[in-house]
């Protein structure tokens, strides 16, 4: 997914730059201290693109691994809960098994009187 997300800004930074060579369309970009004159307007809009791609791509990596390691957590307390589940299921029987023979031990001892 990363590949194609690279592809596609690449693409488009390809076609942007055969674009401002065809273009007559030019302006002054003042940048604080310093002011491009005659700066052709591809080239604005292909700044203003490669600088949001670089603003944006570190939220969108750590959401990736926020993701990630929200799956595991919750894949561990699903783990969890059925391990408890099994656990509990596995107590019942062993309680289940334990008054069995108490019980047959009990009608044992009222048919000897």
């Amino acid at each position: 997914m990363i590949v194609k997300l690279i592809v596609g800004i690449v693409f488009l930074v390809l076609i942007v730059f055969f674009v401002g060579f065809n273009l007559d369309n030019k302006c002054d970009v003042n940048v604080i201290f310093h002011t491009f004159k005659n700066l052709p307007v591809s080239y604005t809009i292909l700044i203003s693109f490669i600088l949001g791609v670089f603003v944006s791509l570190p939220t969108v990596l750590l959401s990736l691994k926020k993701n990630k390691k929200s799956k595991q957590i919750q894949t561990q307390k699903k783990n969890e809960k059925i391990i408890q589940k099994e656990e509990k299921n596995s107590q019942k029987e062993n309680a289940t098994e334990t008054e069995k023979p108490s019980e047959s031990s009990n009608s044992n001892t009222e048919e000897k009187k």
